[in-house]
């Protein structure tokens, strides 16, 4: 049998492996390519970086360089993602790699069902976030380790069992050899062959006979072999001088002394170590039995020996790999568990998992499905309720786990099978990382992006307000000033007219007695005068509001003037939401400090969110200014007698993104807008509501006596 590798060997050659990984980044995208190549090579620069530009390059990399991890896009011109991960699974010469697909924001569920029914182990939403991206790429080269080790180490078990049933063959062989020697040897004495007899009788390889002092008065070839020695060197020496080691050698004396004087309490099977020709030492299992001669007095000990040292070394590198495994797993902050193809029994789960799902691991031992207790309803429902819950399968799952105090976790759970050397699957390692973490980083992000979205809108409606409010001044200034002109004109006519038509009653005036047709002129005139000043109003409010803020809170602002504007603003959806709008400003309040345009977007954001909560026509709306005499603040009410918020509502109107209305296109960031523009000019703003009851908001915003 060969020398196994020394642990000290074979940790070094696991630490090489492990620093020099392959990845592989497929993607037809050079700025994306580079990017991922820059991300992976600055954190981990021993990491060997491969790249491939489309799908069949790829293909021809993984064959050639077999990658420790691949990173995939999806869409490539020539052959899609898909299909590259398929053909990497169904290659059979290649080992397991992990592959981690990498998508856009639009892709769906079926599409990441397809991606995980061809074999991906992961995706990667692009553009790819540096934390995600590492913590993706370690966790499936982790699982890729484990998945290698545990492949390595069942291979050398199996190596080590067939190499042994080869020894132990070749052993019983030679013993069947000797047994057949002996019983067709001639001439031998009815006593030599009663004894020989004796020693066959008991099945071993190493035949050693002692007599009462210890000397050795017969040995096998076996045993020669074993020790180094020819049996005609060997025999008449004291064994316990010659072939044991010093340090054991008094206490070897006294097992056999005691097996001469037959105590009951001496073993029959011990083992111990043997010291060879050569100076080694070698691991002997005994069984001893008395001999005896024909009176029956007991002559010596016959022992049969089986050297275990090669056995005993893979014990104990068996148990220094299992504690390797161990060591490994129950520091791992992900849950890892090995399940019996058959039976679906758990055969090991770390600790993580008591942490993870908050429950002892003697529960899932004693009972597999105590797994599924802490999953959500919703998504035990949704993922479970075509079949019954099995550990015992290949799965890539996420879902949401309840803890005790009802606190959520997400977490990612893989499943992956393992064969024995038959090709059969007898086993399924599994691994579950929390990502909770993760899923909120995903959020953040999403509502950072459409945080700038909206911005985007903002900024262009402002450009669109500017542009549309220039071009409307300039024709409204003509209409402005030939109304002016018309009703000077018609003053010295009106005279003229009053004496033609005196003198011709029966003439009209466009159709109508000149008696209707002046006061309808006159109004006409009237009217036209007012709606270019309204027009011109309107303008200068659009302007003011799409003005670029540049943040400065040190204007003295007239708090009646940001409400008349804000009603001016949004007039139109005033008149659409209520026929019962009323508001009444009081004149005597002081301004404050602060920005026009930033109170002007809270007062519109108000009213607005007034004017959606109405559920008809008739529901007043009312906004009232007034001061407070003792301290001197600022006060604007906006009152509504729409549907109210929830209470469940209200600990959440500031939060951004929150809102009721985003199936008819609300964002849930005005008032989150509106609060920090309040806090900026050092005021408050209490909601006051109740479901079905309407709402009050009140401003308040400190006063100034400049």
């Amino acid at each position: 049998m060969g020398h196994l590798p020394r642990v000290n060997d074979r940790f070094n050659l696991m630490r090489e492996k492990a620093i020099l990984k392959k990845v592989l980044v497929v993607d037809d995208e050079d700025i994306t390519l580079n990017v991922i190549c820059r991300i992976i090579q600055r954190d981990n620069p021993s990491y060997i970086v491969l790249t491939a530009p489309n799908g069949e390059a790829a293909l021809e990399v993984v064959n050639a360089e077999v990658p420790d991890a691949v990173l995939l896009d999806i869409n490539m011109p020539d052959i899609d993602g898909y299909e590259v991960c398929s053909r990497i699974r169904h290659t059979t010469s290649l080992p397991y790699i992990p592959v981690v697909l990498l998508t856009g924001m639009n892709i769906t569920t079926e599409d990441r069902l397809h991606g995980f029914n061809v074999g991906c182990d992961d995706y990667l939403t692009k553009p790819v976030e540096k934390q995600n991206l590492l913590i993706r790429l370690n966790t499936v080269l982790r699982i890729k380790e484990l998945h290698d080790q545990l492949r390595e180490e069942r291979d050398t078990l199996e190596q080590k069992v067939i190499s042994r049933t080869r020894e132990l063959a070749g052993a019983n062989a030679q013993l069947t050899q000797e047994v057949e020697a002996r019983k067709k040897a001639e001439g031998v004495l009815r006593r030599e062959k009663d004894r020989a007899q004796q020693y066959l009788d008991i099945a071993g390889v190493m035949l050693v006979a002692l007599d009462g002092e210890g000397t050795i008065t017969m040995i096998n070839r076996k045993g020669g072999e074993v020790l180094g020695y020819e049996e005609s060197d060997i025999l008449g020496e004291n064994w316990f001088d010659t072939c044991i080691p010093s340090p054991s050698r008094s206490e070897i004396r006294r097992v056999s002394r005691r097996l001469l004087d037959r105590d009951d309490g001496a073993p029959e099977y011990f083992e111990n170590s043997v010291l060879t020709r050569s100076g080694n030492l070698r691991m002997i299992a005994w069984h001893n039995s008395l001999l005896r001669d024909l009176e029956g007095r007991v002559t010596g000990l016959l022992s049969s020996g089986e050297d275990i040292t090669e056995r005993k070394k893979a014990e104990r590198a068996l148990k220094e790999s299992e504690d390797r495994f161990r060591q490994i797993a129950e520091n791992l902050r992900e849950v890892f568990w090995l399940v019996d193809a058959h039976t679906g029994a758990i055969l090991y789960i770390n600790p993580a998992f008591e942490k993870m799902w908050e429950l002892p691991r003697e529960a899932i031992y004693r009972d597999y499905t105590s797994w599924n207790k802490r999953i959500h309803p919703d998504d035990k429902k949704s993922r479970f309720r075509d079949r019954q819950f099995s550990l015992a399968r290949s799965f890539n799952e996420e879902y949401r786990l309840v803890r005790p105090d009802g606190a959520l976790r997400w977490v990612h759970v893989r499943s992956f099978p393992i064969q024995n050397r038959r090709n059969e699957v007898y086993r399924f390692a599994g691994i579950a990382t929390d990502i909770t973490e993760l899923k909120e980083a995903a959020e953040k992000e999403l509502q950072h992006q459409q945080q700038l979205l909206q911005a985007d809108k903002m900024a262009s409606l402002g450009i669109l307000v500017s542009g549309v409010a220039h071009e409307v001044n300039n024709p409204n200034m003509s209409i402005s000033m030939g109304a002016g002109n018309i009703s000077l004109v018609f003053k010295e006519i009106w005279p003229i007219l009053d004496e033609y038509f005196a003198a011709h009653p029966s003439q009209t005036l466009g159709g109508l007695p000149y008696t209707l047709a002046k006061p309808n002129l006159q109004k006409m005139l009237s009217g036209i005068a007012d709606g270019s000043s309204r027009i011109a109003r309107i303008v200068k409010d659009l302007k003011d509001f799409s003005r670029k803020d540049e943040g400065y809170l040190g204007e003295l602002v007239d708090v009646n003037r940001v409400v008349e504007s804000s009603i001016s603003m949004v007039s139109n959806l005033l008149k659409k939401s209520t026929v019962r709008f009323e508001y009444s400003l009081h004149n005597d309040i002081p301004r404050i400090r602060g920005n026009f345009q930033q109170l002007q977007q809270v007062m519109i954001n108000l009213l607005t969110n007034a004017c959606q909560a109405l559920s008809n026509e008739n529901q007043v709306i009312k906004v009232l200014s007034s001061r407070d005499a003792r301290g001197g603040n600022v006060t604007i009410e906006v009152i509504d007698e729409g549907i109210g918020i929830t209470q469940n509502n209200m600990s959440k109107i500031f939060d951004p993104f929150f809102t009721t209305k985003r199936d008819t296109g609300g964002t849930g960031i005005g008032l989150s807008v509106t609060y920090n523009i309040v806090k900026r000019h050092n005021g408050s703003i209490d909601f006051h509501s109740r479901e079905g009851q309407g709402t009050r908001v009140i401003l308040s915003l400190p006063g100034t006596q400049t």
